[in-house]
């Protein structure tokens, strides 16, 4: 089974590409590193809650639900 943290990264991914954001542009409106980005991104890091509310804020989302779809 997929992790959360796995699962959350891949959601990340697929609206960051949706919205045509690079990692870098991304990571720069997070506030975070490009690289530890790219760790959470792709699940080998795990984010922290503020992480993915900084995240949900850059890519414009009201909702930390939207990361991770449900079962």
């Amino acid at each position: 089974m997929e992790s959360v943290y796995v699962a959350a990264g891949r959601r990340v991914k697929a609206i960051r590409l949706k919205r045509g954001l690079t990692q870098a542009a991304l990571s720069e409106r997070a506030g975070v590193t490009p690289s530890w980005f790219s760790y959470v991104e792709s699940g080998h890091e795990k984010g922290s809650l503020e992480m993915f509310h900084r995240l949900a804020t850059a890519l414009g989302l009201r909702c930390l639900s939207y990361f991770v779809k449900s079962r």
